[in-house]
């Protein structure tokens, strides 16, 4: 999904629900961390900075790194 920077968020967008309203979803991923607690950590992390900046994007945090896509 990545390599293709979350193509997933424009096919939801484009879902035609009625009236001015488009369909939209957050993705929020924690990676490359040993344990499932610090993944899930992460994932929340992310998942807060997606919403935080006005959703419709996806988030990914690798440890220190942050890596945002869409957002439109």
């Amino acid at each position: 999904m990545e390599k293709n920077k979350f193509s997933l968020l424009e096919e939801v967008r484009s879902i035609n629900v009625g009236g001015d309203m488009a369909a939209t979803i957050s993705i929020g991923l924690g990676v490359n961390d040993e344990s499932y607690m610090k993944s899930y950590e992460y994932a929340r992390i992310a998942m807060d900075l997606a919403l935080g900046r006005g959703g419709d994007q996806a988030v990914i945090k690798n440890g220190d790194k942050i890596s945002y896509y869409g957002g439109k």
